[in-house]
């Protein structure tokens, strides 16, 4: 991280001093998530910045705060600073507690870090040029509801290991047996017309890209349910696909099984839509 700027609080850092205690606090507890953004402008943002607010608000018992025009200023000066072409790219919010009141458990000082993570290859959502192969692997997450450190490490564990199986994503298994997720992001299971994610009771977070493209779908005319799938109903499914900051990516294998790209593509394709739409792309509340 030392070699980009990284805006702190709204204040671009760049000097390796500047940065020595901001790596400290990157190890401490967070609650963080991804943004894509399209010319320098973050996409959706409105609607990420209440995910965060809900999510800080139920791990630490009050709103974080955030102004969303300013962090979208912010965005802007960041990606600049650390030379981004014009285009797509992704940028990393991090929320931090920093110090909590021992007697409330309440956070006296709160911080905020934007980082830029990559610049990247197409211009709003689309659908990824390589399907992938999955393995789905048992493994719990604390606070599972929300994107935060200890879910960031758990994915990060968790996608080494089957990597080493040959894999190239993993699907997590909760305690319940449900297939939840791929990696942190939303995961969907293809019947027919019906598209199947996991509720979130499930213990799964709320993101935008779980959002867009069950708006996607529903835009489609197709039928979206939650349902808590098993590991065992995944060798049935017509096709797999996943949803990150990029768009769509299919799952061509996964156990033995093999899928097609069909409902997947169509879902990428309207993302790709709604990404680029003037009228939609950085409307607050759109959903």
């Amino acid at each position: 991280m030392k070699g980009d700027s990284l805006s702190f609080n709204g204040t671009l850092l760049r000097q390796p001093e500047q940065l020595s205690d901001i790596d400290l606090l990157l190890g401490s507890n967070f609650i963080y998530t991804r943004i894509h953004t399209i010319d320098y402008k973050g996409l959706f943002l409105n609607e990420i910045i209440e995910i965060c607010e809900w999510s800080y608000r139920m791990m630490y018992g009050v709103g974080f705060g955030l102004d969303v025009a300013l962090i979208n200023e912010e965005i802007e000066s960041l990606l600049v600073r650390n030379n981004y072409p014009i285009g797509s790219a992704s940028i990393m919010l991090y929320l931090f507690p920093n110090n909590v009141d021992p007697s409330t458990r309440m956070p006296i000082k709160k911080s905020y870090i934007l980082s830029c993570r990559e610049q990247l290859l197409y211009t709003g959502y689309t659908n990824w040029h390589a399907g992938v192969i999955a393995d789905i692997l048992p493994y719990d997450i604390p606070f599972a509801y929300h994107q935060t450190s200890a879910s960031l490490t758990a994915h990060k564990y968790a996608e080494d290991y089957v990597r080493r199986r040959g894999a190239h994503i993993v699907l997590r298994e909760n305690t319940d047996n449900i297939v939840v997720s791929a990696s942190e992001y939303p995961l969907f299971g293809v019947v027919g017309r019906e598209v199947r994610i996991a509720p979130l009771s499930c213990g799964m977070p709320d993101s935008i890209e779980r959002v867009i493209a069950i708006t996607a779908a529903n835009s489609l005319g197709l039928n979206v349910v939650e349902y808590p799938h098993t590991k065992a109903e995944f060798t049935n499914y017509d096709e797999i696909f996943y949803v990150t900051p990029q768009g769509v990516t299919s799952i061509v294998e996964c156990e033995g099984s093999v899928y097609p790209n069909i409902i997947g593509r169509k879902v990428g394709d309207e993302l790709h839509r709604m990404s680029l739409d003037p009228v939609t792309q950085f409307n607050n509340n759109m959903f």
